[in-house]
């Protein structure tokens, strides 16, 4: 993950947390971050909910977001990853509430690594998403496991006796608009002062309002006259339900959303995910799918190979018009894998993993190595038009060029290296690309000085020796016409 110098941590306490209690748990988060790092420099809270225009995007009254700015990178000790681990450390440690580091990243939002369970039945769907959540967690490189359903928000439940309601005359709509105007008042009067109004609702008092006994004995209205406790007409009871439901395509989802450890490659954690919930099993009529920056990072490498292999023909199209030929833009060509073999080593010195941005590194080296090629090519041809053998004008192309490519090549290299060791502020979302250039720069230079003329060689000597072959057997039907 790329060090931006702000660490966002999102806290989600038990639907239906009173304001002044999160308030209290927002404080606690709030210390912890100041006491683990000394070195923020501002340190913001907000919970609760919005008003007016802000409550379309504001969050609800148990969630709240910190945010700690940091110095620049090479103003602190520590990177924002080694910060963020400490934080998590710290953080299981505060009870009742979830609090997690939201990540920033160049793809979608989620963890790094989002596991989608679909399913029609919410049970089915808390049940197996609790189990693989704690089994997720063990696995190695997995830093926290989150459940989008692990919180649920308390509900009141009316079971109907409706066989004793029908015998009463007592419809469902009116126990349900008389608990509604228990819990959430009825309209009274307006209140008007200086051109506002503001309306008044009568309703129980909140410690009323609590009482699961109290409310049995809610007044219910009979049609022929009096009234009947609504303990006797329907079993009231409480229980969790969803905070919300999520669909995708018009399928119930839930997610687990999974963050890395600092230094763990994500292709090789994606691996040990699927791996683990295979071993688990899915439930029957319940199916998995993995997105988050995973599926982010596999879409962005699809479509750059197909970049990748787009450029690479367009390239070898310009200098198949160039050289009039389509034999010699291939042996330039090779130089492309050539350039491959320096990234994969620059990659694996440095310990990086492939990223996207690495792979647009090579995107760039597809239209920057064939010139080096392209300059031997050119030159081989020119001195054999001079009347040197193929050989020779090889040895020479490659003793006369040889400054020149380095001098290109050495541009390219320098103008990269400082992006390649980390310099200056968000260099680490680049360094990969700028290491991936580097690496294959060195590499390409090196062997292309070698491999491009032994290849042409080869490729040409083959071609003459075709063409003498063919010369006589294309004269002998025209001295027998003579004859």
């Amino acid at each position: 993950a790329a060090d931006v110098s702000e660490i966002r941590v999102e806290v989600t306490a038990a639907p239906g947390t009173a304001l002044e209690e999160m308030r209290h748990l927002v404080g606690v988060v709030e210390s912890t971050i100041r006491d683990t790092v000394p070195e923020a420099e501002v340190v913001t809270a907000d919970y609760g909910t919005a008003e007016g225009f802000g409550a379309i995007f504001g969050g609800t009254a148990n969630k709240g977001t910190l945010r700690a700015r940091l110095p620049i990178p090479t103003e602190r000790e520590r990177t924002q990853q080694e910060i963020e681990a400490q934080l998590t450390e710290r953080f299981r440690d505060i009870p009742g509430i979830e609090v997690e580091i939201a990540g920033f990243s160049l793809g979608g939002g989620g963890g790094d690594i989002v596991v989608k369970l679909f399913s029609e039945d919410l049970d089915q769907l808390r049940e197996f998403g609790e189990r693989l959540r704690g089994e997720l967690e063990q696995v190695e490189g997995v830093r926290e496991a989150r459940f989008s359903m692990l919180h649920g928000a308390p509900e009141l439940s009316l079971r109907y006796d409706r066989e004793r309601m029908r015998v009463l005359g007592v419809s469902p709509g009116v126990v349900a608009s008389t608990v509604a105007a228990y819990y959430q008042g009825i309209p009274a009067t307006v209140y008007r002062e200086g051109g506002d109004e503001f309306a008044v609702r009568v309703r129980m008092p909140t410690e009323s309002r609590r009482d699961l006994d109290g409310l049995r004995y809610l007044p219910i209205p009979l049609p022929a006259g009096g009234t009947v406790p609504l303990g006797s007409l329907v079993e009231v009871g409480d229980q969790l339900g969803p905070v919300d439901i999520e669909r995708e395509n018009q399928r119930r989802l839930a997610k687990v959303e999974i963050s890395r450890e600092e230094g763990t490659d994500l292709g090789t954690l994606t691996s040990r995910v699927e791996d683990r919930i295979d071993a688990e099993g899915v439930p029957e009529g319940m199916y998995v799918e993995l997105g988050g920056t995973a599926e982010d990072l596999r879409d962005a490498f699809f479509k750059l190979a197909m970049a990748l292999l787009a450029a690479l023909i367009l390239v070898y199209m310009v200098m198949a018009s160039q050289f009039e030929s389509l034999l010699e833009p291939f042996v330039i060509m090779f130089t492309v894998p050539l350039a491959i073999i320096g990234v994969v080593l620059a990659l694996a010195i440095t310990g990086t993993s492939l990223q996207v941005t690495a792979l647009v590194g090579v995107i760039l080296l597809g239209g920057v190595v064939v010139n080096n090629g392209i300059v031997l090519i050119d030159v081989i041809k020119r001195r054999r038009e001079d009347g040197l053998s193929l050989v020779d004008a090889a040895l020479e192309a490659a003793r006369t060029r040889l400054r020149p490519i380095l001098m290109t090549a050495l541009t390219t290299i320098l103008g990269m290296l400082p992006l390649s060791v980390g310099v200056g502020d968000g260099a680490e979302t680049w360094a990969p690309m700028a290491r991936a250039v580097v690496g294959g720069m060195i590499v390409s230079t090196v062997l292309t000085l070698f491999v491009i003329p032994v290849l042409y060689v080869m490729v040409a000597g083959t071609r003459e020796r075709l063409r003498k072959r063919r010369g006589p057997k294309r004269a002998e039907p025209a001295l027998r016409e003579a004859a």
